[in-house]
């Protein structure tokens, strides 16, 4: 496979072809409730919390200046909730999502590939902290990625390239993040995961930087994830 990032798009496109296939639709159904409460939730606590805050900061402005400045400082508000509350979002709706996600990306795996080996079947609550474990560590591994990006966003000499490191760091992750369903339900661990990505990493920025770019919608970041199991899926089995 030819490492670029047009066959990443191609693959975003193809979990959705993937994930309208009789018998899928069904593993879609309550991760959507979820998020749709996980959003929600996020949503009016951030709203709750930085309303107060930006009250504090026009009470303390001349009236005049507060009706002035009042749109521009709601508008740096609500962007502020809109980012915070989907980067929040993406990574406590896969934690609370992963063990459909997992079985998502099971299912795929021998329609596109039927000789791949299954693992054996395992319990509900074993699935359950088998995925929540995973994520803990894609979480820990995600994070510092997150961090050091962002702080350049505070360092005068960085801020113009900021950005530009903040949505390749995003995309990496997210490519990571939904392929390693896959990976793991062929029993790879995230170490191997990321050293065979690395070996297509334009093909997996292409892949994760649609999907981030689809999660900042604001209602599509409520759908786009298990497309994004499904494109992975694979992607992966390309890869491998």
């Amino acid at each position: 496979m030819k490492d670029n990032l047009q066959a990443g798009f191609q693959y975003y496109l193809q979990g959705f072809r993937l994930i309208l296939k009789p018998g899928l639709r069904r593993y879609l159904i309550l991760p959507l409730l979820i998020n749709l409460l996980l959003m929600g939730l996020l949503f009016f606590s951030a709203v709750s919390y930085l309303e107060g805050i930006f009250n504090q900061w026009t009470a303390s402005l001349a009236h005049w200046l507060a009706w002035l400045l009042g749109g521009l400082l709601w508008l740096l508000f609500s962007t502020s909730v809109w980012l915070l509350t989907s980067s929040v979002f993406v990574m406590l709706a896969n934690l609370c999502a992963a063990p459909f996600y997992s079985q998502l990306s099971k299912k795929i795996i021998p329609m596109l590939r039927p000789s791949s080996p299954r693992l054996p079947a395992m319990t509900n609550t074993e699935l359950i902290l088998a995925t929540s474990k995973r994520e803990t560590l894609k979480i820990l591994y995600a994070i510092p990625w997150l961090l050091a990006s962002g702080l350049l966003f505070v360092i005068p000499l960085t801020l113009p390239l900021a950005p530009f490191i903040w949505a390749l760091v995003n995309a990496w992750l997210l490519g990571l993040q939904y392929v390693d369903y896959a990976a793991d339900n062929q029993a790879i661990t995230l170490k191997a995961m990321r050293k065979i990505l690395r070996r297509s990493p334009l093909t997996v920025l292409g892949f994760g930087f649609c999907v981030w770019i689809s999660l900042l919608i604001p209602g599509a970041n409520l759908l786009i994830p298990g497309a994004a199991v499904a494109g992975a899926t694979a992607m992966w089995l390309a890869l491998v």
